[in-house]
């Protein structure tokens, strides 16, 4: 990680972040972006600096290794493109995603470090995963871990409020899927359960406010807001 702020203001306008604002805590320095991190790089493998709050989207291009320096938390969606490089797991990701979070491509084998909540969908498609265990704890829309060859659902315990959507991948099927959920297919398209009202906040306040407590998880695009209240108001 850069230490010395000039190195760090250095490395943030050579990659375009424009609107940012850097925050002494610890011994370390995190950066909190008022705007969209947009990042490619063909050489980069682990970021060099700790974000914190994004207050837009981030999306990243780039051979990373490893997700440490990520934003802790996302008000928009998050994006990883891997150029096709093994990322083994999601330790460093997001605690909190204000929309989608989409990890496809990446050699995935393990879904350890993934956010404890995503207010869109959760996209972890065309990787490596055998099992779903370390799943986020809630996602908003769906739940997408196709062409995965995924053979158990032990430990997967997650609240989805739209599809769970697993397509067969080199003949395994999820056997759990279709004895819990009466399904008879290669297949599992359905809606699985609706969030507790309740679960949101205690969320947001367990995972996000204690951890950064100087800021605040408090705005969604439009759109996303009235579908977290119409989740909310049908609980």
């Amino acid at each position: 990680m850069l230490e010395e702020e000039y190195e760090i203001r250095r490395w943030l306008e050579e990659n375009n972040v424009e609107q940012f604002r850097l925050e002494k805590i610890g011994a370390g320095i995190v950066v909190h972006a008022q705007s969209h991190v947009i990042i490619r790089s063909p050489a980069l493998k682990k970021l060099p600096v700790q974000f914190g709050v994004v207050e837009g989207n981030f999306y990243i291009k780039a051979p990373l290794q490893t997700l440490v320096g990520a934003p802790r938390g996302v008000k928009g969606s998050f994006t990883v493109d891997t150029l096709g490089v093994s990322l083994k797991s999601l330790i460093g990701a997001p605690t909190i995603v204000g929309d989608d979070f989409v990890c496809c491509d990446a050699k995935l084998k393990s879904l350890e470090g993934s956010p404890k909540l995503v207010m869109g969908s959760f996209v972890a498609a065309n990787n490596l995963l055998m099992g779903l265990k370390h799943a986020p704890r809630t996602v908003g829309q769906d739940f997408d871990v196709s062409a995965n060859p995924i053979h158990s659902l032990t430990g997967f315990n997650c609240e989805i409020a739209g599809n769970f959507i697993h397509t067969c991948h080199g003949g395994h099927r999820i056997d759990e899927v279709s004895s819990r959920y009466g399904l008879d297919q290669h297949t599992a398209d359905f809606n699985r359960v609706k969030l507790p009202g309740d679960l949101i906040p205690h969320l947001i306040e367990q995972f996000y406010l204690e951890k950064l407590a100087h800021h605040r998880f408090c705005s969604m695009k439009p759109m996303r807001s009235r579908n977290v209240v119409r989740l909310l108001n049908e609980a």
